[in-house]
């Protein structure tokens, strides 16, 4: 590995840079808690947090003596796009009383997460050399990953110490600790200092890190070929099952692109100096390689997969960053196999190049999406209504409730417009979405909704007024508000002369279903466990066929004293 050195700041400056970043975040905190500015106003929000959160972090990680102008040339641009880019996702979150964040934060963290990262390691090899080499840039990398991921264990061991000793005291009657430690006024500042403190200290540490970073490598030079078997012999396979039975797992697409990232990540964290000669035998390296090779296909088999989906159902958010990570990982097998085709043995005199130029093309992908640019939220949702004026689907099959739910201001704007223009010769769907942005009075018509749209099998059952409000009650079945098909079987699985009631929500290619039973004056429910394919499954249409049946199990339990066997439903399928 090449060795780079690493001078952190001086220790009073980078402790001063944590304890800025602690203190902020708990005026932040205290903002949002007392209903201050600016708590109302997601797009400052947003853009304050990102500051404060990456520029320091950004700071005590990449900045070093004697490099640290040249360092916040670099950095300061980034910040910049970073706030700009968080203000705009705030915006997306806007207005706060109709429109819920829950999608918005975790895809936006993720995605700066991943750009931050990205940007550290390229700021901090640019501020040392102005050549780039992706040897060293790989080495920033391991060595941040690890300072990151050690750092926070270190903070996540000093908190658990201070709630031992705030348990200790309390059991003896003296309850300041527990008081004190409680304090969000405390723990912000104290806790940003220790995470300073951890970065300080493991950044001091480089030998230690990168022996680490060695192990971990070495590690994964011998799960390389193992991971190539894997693949080689899967695609050998495949002629012969053919792919159809991949695609009825429901998540064919998603394990590929597992498979290829991994291999990729691995082939990395192996040949990561070009100038080194080869870690493995001749032999074993060609049969690498080899591996390496087939990556394409298996971008062609996940991009059939993916466009399939899209086909059949339109564009959802997460159908668009399925296409976005396997865009990128295509990338970088297309980059790999150029590399093998021109160099065979040699092949790695390419790999820098290509990574080098990926690692920015990741980067400046994970920011355009938190842009207008690639924001998946319109791409989703021109694409529903798009299906929609097509007369692909009809007005009552439009997923109001996804639109409204996980396409942020883009889905609230469509979704005004729409009930404006149905109003009249729609008021239930009108309805539908105005219930949709007023929480506080859903709940009151949600069970006339459900028994609306509610199929009952057998027709003509029925349902217990009791029932319906249980199912309610339910997070899962509440949260199932807006789906395309509900269905209600009354069945006696049991067999034991009393009814039960099987509950059936499905949307597109997914569903829940859950057993209900009556206990004194209560209902219960039992998740039920699903197998086979929910898409292109049309549960309404079946039960109204009557293809409903009650079967036996083929393996009945078997039940030795205290201990129940039973064969579960997965192993008996595959047989």
């Amino acid at each position: 590995m090449t060795k780079t050195s690493d001078c952190p700041l001086p220790h009073g400056l980078m402790l001063s840079l944590a304890l800025f970043q602690g203190l902020a975040l708990f005026a932040l905190s205290r903002a949002v808690a007392f209903k201050v500015w600016p708590w109302d106003e997601a797009h400052w929000l947003y853009l304050l947090y990102t500051v404060v959160l990456a520029g320091p972090l950004l700071m005590l990680l990449a900045c070093c003596r004697g490099t640290v102008m040249r360092t916040l040339k670099l950095l300061a641009p980034f910040i910049v796009v970073a706030a700009a880019l968080a203000a705009y996702t705030g915006w997306q979150a806007e207005p706060d009383e109709a429109i819920k964040t829950y999608t918005l934060g975790p895809a936006f963290m993720l995605t700066m997460g991943i750009a931050c990262f990205k940007a550290a390691m390229y700021i901090q090899h640019l501020g040392h050399y102005d050549r780039l080499s992706y040897a060293t840039l790989f080495l920033f990398s391991w060595r941040n990953f690890l300072v990151i991921g050690l750092g926070l264990l270190f903070v996540l061991v000093f908190w658990g110490i201070l709630m031992l000793w705030a348990a200790l005291f309390k059991s003896i009657g003296i309850g300041f600790f527990d008081w004190l430690f409680g304090k969000d006024w405390f723990l912000y500042p104290v806790l940003g200092l220790v995470n300073g403190i951890a970065i300080m200290v493991f950044r001091g540490l480089t030998s230690v890190i990168d022996t680490i970073a060695g192990v971990l490598q070495a590690a994964i030079k011998y799960l390389l070929p193992v991971l190539i078997v894997v693949s080689v012999t899967f695609l050998a396979a495949l002629p012969f099952t053919g792919l159809e039975v991949l695609w009825n797992t429901g998540s064919g697409s998603l394990r590929i692109l597992w498979l290829q990232a991994l291999t990729l990540f691995f082939v990395n964290a192996v040949y990561q100096d070009e100038t080194r000669a080869s870690p493995y035998p001749p032999l074993l390296h060609r049969f690498v390689y080899v591996g390496v090779a087939v990556l394409p296909i298996y971008s062609a088999i996940a991009f059939y997969g993916l466009y399939q989906r899209v086909l059949q159902y339109g564009w959802t958010v997460e159908r668009g960053w399925g296409m976005v990570i396997w865009s990128l990982l295509a990338m970088f097998a297309a980059g790999y196999l150029w590399g093998i085709v021109r160099h065979r043995d040699g092949w790695i005199q390419t790999l820098s190049r290509v990574n080098i130029a990926m690692g920015l093309v990741v980067m400046a992908c994970m920011l355009l999406m938190n842009s207008p640019l690639l924001d998946l939220r319109k791409v989703a949702l021109h694409s529903q209504l798009a299906r929609l004026e097509r007369g692909d689907i009809d007005l009552q099959a439009l997923d109001i409730d996804y639109i409204g739910r996980h396409l942020a201001r883009p889905g609230y704007l469509a979704l005004q417009s729409l009930k404006t223009g149905v109003a009249s010769t729609h008021p239930d769907i009108a309805e539908n979405i105005e219930r949709l942005y007023r929480p506080d009075e859903r709940r009151s018509h949600d069970a006339a909704t459900l028994s609306q749209h509610l199929t009952v099998w057998p027709a003509g059952t029925d349902v217990p007024g009791e029932l319906l409000q249980a199912l309610l009650a339910e997070p899962d079945v509440a949260g199932m508000r807006g789906v395309a098909q509900y269905l209600l079987l009354k069945v006696d699985l049991d067999a034991d002369g009393v009814d039960e009631y099987v509950f059936i929500g499905k949307r597109n290619n997914w569903g829940k279903a859950s057993l209900w039973q009556k206990s004194g004056e209560h209902w219960r429910s039992r998740d039920m466990w699903v197998t086979g394919d929910w898409a292109g499954v049309d549960i309404e249409a079946l039960a109204g066929r009557g293809e409903v049946v009650v079967s036996r199990p083929r393996w009945q339990q078997l039940q030795i004293g205290g201990l129940l066997f039973q064969v579960t439903p997965q192993q008996d399928s595959d047989r």
